[in-house]
């Protein structure tokens, strides 16, 4: 078998061209001498490490690069070109099974399914076929599979790779109209909305936003629809937020201006929010149940509290009703035991003593925070 790849390889490298002759025909010769040196006809078999640019690649991988060096050549830029893409959408450094690796792969094997085609021309000098034959080949697959030969590459973490490679080349051939460019943003837009893999406690998971740049993550995260003209009300959270967040003051260049219903409800791993300053309205049931909720901020605009907006956020402990609020649905804090409420003196519709908010007067109650001692109602 060594003695045919080495044929093979001496007739392929004259068929160089572009910067696949300049730059891997030298590469290719010096595998091809420790191919030789290597071969061990006792003991086929063998499975041995090689190199190309100084990186290393799997015996399976040596072997398609000595019998299709042309194609290898495309599939080794394709692959520096996937992890140069990878800086432009994520924060890189840290790209191990997780969403910039799922890019990683993905946008690879869409890249060779672009770039490389399926269809080969076999020499056979034969009297049926005196010249050549054409053969489908899915080289795509063919040398993302190699890869994966690595004997590190195993349980889970294969598992990973393989799925996310075959959903980059099948997103190329879906959206073949696309250019690299648009591709690679498809494929970005995709792994945010958890169509691909990754890999949380040793577990395959969907994949989310996390790891993109604010740029892109405020971007994708949220579905929007208009308020006004350049205004924004955030509709829907598009994946999961742990821990505290800050409302971006816009969206694709809009001002995001109101929180709409539903529209963080049930996020319970989020812990604080912090409000953009141009936020003047909170819909019905917009942080309904989000149980680890501690804390909101960035409040002095507010002009808006909807029916059940934090209802079910029993984390909650703090808030402050500004001036500007003219008006709060019934409910809005419903099961917010832990909570504090505090109301500017100035705001002329509400105010608030012993964690009971109440309209102006005192005449109403609107709802009750934390009460852990004897309080005195109002006449």
């Amino acid at each position: 078998i060594i003695a045919f790849l080495l044929v093979v390889l001496a007739v392929s490298i004259s068929f160089f061209i572009g910067r696949e002759k300049n730059i891997f025909a030298t590469e290719i010769n010096v595998l091809r001498n420790e191919i030789s040196t290597d071969a061990d006809p006792n003991n086929p078999d063998e499975d041995y490490e090689y190199s190309i640019f100084g990186k290393t690649i799997t015996s399976r991988e040596a072997e398609l690069v000595v019998m299709y060096p042309v194609q290898a050549a495309k599939a080794f830029f394709a692959s520096e070109d996937a992890v140069e893409k990878i800086a432009e959408f994520y924060y890189a450094a840290d790209v191990n099974l997780n969403n910039a690796d799922a890019f990683r792969h993905a946008y690879w094997n869409a890249l060779m399914t672009k770039r490389i085609s399926k269809f080969y021309s076999i020499p056979t000098g034969t009297p049926e076929f005196p010249s050549s034959i054409t053969v489908e080949i899915d080289f795509a697959k063919l040398f993302a599979d190699a890869h994966e030969t690595d004997p590190d590459s195993i349980g889970v973490d294969k598992e990973m790779d393989l799925r996310n490679n075959a959903l980059g080349r099948e997103m190329a051939e879906t959206y073949s109209e696309l250019s690299e460019e648009e591709l690679a943003y498809k494929i970005m837009e995709s792994i945010s909305y958890g169509n691909f893999w990754q890999i949380k406690n040793g577990q395959l998971v969907p994949t989310n936003g996390e790891g993109l740049l604010p740029e892109y993550f405020d971007e994708l995260m949220f579905e929007t629809t208009a308020v006004d003209s350049n205004k924004v009300c955030i509709d829907k959270v598009n994946w999961s937020i742990e821990g505290a967040y800050t409302i971006p003051s816009t969206i694709k260049g809009n001002t995001v201006t109101e929180i709409g219903s539903n529209a963080f409800q049930n996020q319970t791993e989020l812990t604080e929010v912090v409000l953009n300053d141009n936020i003047l309205v909170i819909k019905p049931n917009a942080f309904e149940n989000c149980t680890n909720l501690t804390t909101i901020t960035g409040t002095s605009n507010l002009q808006s509290i909807g029916t059940e907006a934090f209802k079910g956020c029993t984390s909650l402990t703090s808030i402050n009703i500004p001036a500007g609020v003219t008006s709060i649905g019934a409910g809005a804090f419903s099961g917010c035991n832990n909570l504090n409420i505090t109301v500017a003196s100035s705001n002329p519709n509400y105010s608030a003593q012993g964690n009971i908010l109440y309209n102006k007067t005192q005449t109403e109650i609107i709802t009750t925070g934390d009460i852990s001692a004897n309080i005195t109602i109002p006449e």
